[in-house]
């Protein structure tokens, strides 16, 4: 993936890391892997910006980060389709790295495709490359900018 700007432009650090992270001609399954870890990465940066500490930030599985970022977020009922989204790539995530299983994924891929219409059931499908791509870069910006209410100390 190239980004090019102009002189007076610059990215933003998630930018770069998608830049060196995701190959744009990368497999299904490497997206799930590495687009995961960058939306967690995301998350967890948003929720020490809240005031979570990060002994208690390294305790929190995937899961409960997306679960705590939802929490603290200020969002509206257009963006809970976004965290359905993250769900679902923590679920396909999990049945790949930890089950080394996939299985029927039409459900969570119905969930994490935001606005890519597809009728595919599997990850193996090569058409699925471009918008689980897509729908992970989208969960990533949506993961860097999102603005969370600070938590009690």
């Amino acid at each position: 993936m190239e980004t090019t700007l102009t002189e007076d432009q610059t990215l933003p650090p998630w930018v770069s890391k998608m830049d060196e992270h995701l190959d744009p001609l990368g497999d299904a399954l490497s997206f799930i892997i590495k687009g995961h870890l960058l939306v967690e990465a995301a998350l967890r940066d948003r929720l020490f910006e809240a005031g979570v500490s990060r002994t208690r930030l390294k305790d929190m599985t995937a899961n409960l980060v997306i679960e705590r970022a939802k929490e603290l977020a200020d969002t509206t009922l257009e963006q809970d389709q976004i965290w359905l989204a993250m769900f679902a790539l923590n679920k396909l995530r999990n049945r790949v790295g930890h089950e080394l299983e996939t299985g029927d994924c039409a459900e969570l891929l119905d969930q994490l495709f935001l606005t890519w219409p597809h009728d595919a059931t599997s990850i193996h499908d090569p058409n699925m490359t471009m918008p689980i791509n897509m729908s992970i870069g989208y969960l990533i910006a949506f993961s860097q900018l999102i603005v969370l209410s600070k938590v009690n100390p």
